[in-house]
């Protein structure tokens, strides 16, 4: 997704990144919404529909942390719905625009 164009667009986006605004949407949460990003560090993921709550756990596998691209990838642990990995990356392109990328591979983790 592009997010716009140009430094102050990317350095503000690398900073939501690193405070986990990618969460924050209302019926979805990381917590604790401080955490790090940094290998190895462990967050709940927390999500809401239909007044069930559901808690799933991951840990930071990789960050990226480039002049031109932040981001980082985690992926589930034990006890998770799903198993798989999930990647965040903002990326600031050579014609100056600003873009947003997910990747994610995951499977059920359960029936």
């Amino acid at each position: 997704m592009k997010l716009g164009d140009g430094e102050a667009v990317f350095k503000a986006a690398t900073a939501g990144v690193r405070r986990w605004e990618q969460f924050r949407l209302g019926w979805l949460s990381a917590l604790p919404g401080d955490t790090p990003i940094e290998p190895g560090q462990c967050v709940a993921v927390v999500a809401r529909a239909l007044g069930v709550w559901c808690l799933n756990a991951a840990k930071i596998v990789y960050v990226v942390e480039e002049p031109r691209r932040f981001g980082f990838a985690y992926g589930t642990l034990p006890g998770h719905v799903e198993s798989g990995e999930e990647r965040f990356l903002v990326e600031l392109a050579d014609d100056d625009s600003v873009w947003y990328d997910i990747r994610a591979f995951s499977r059920p983790n359960h029936f």
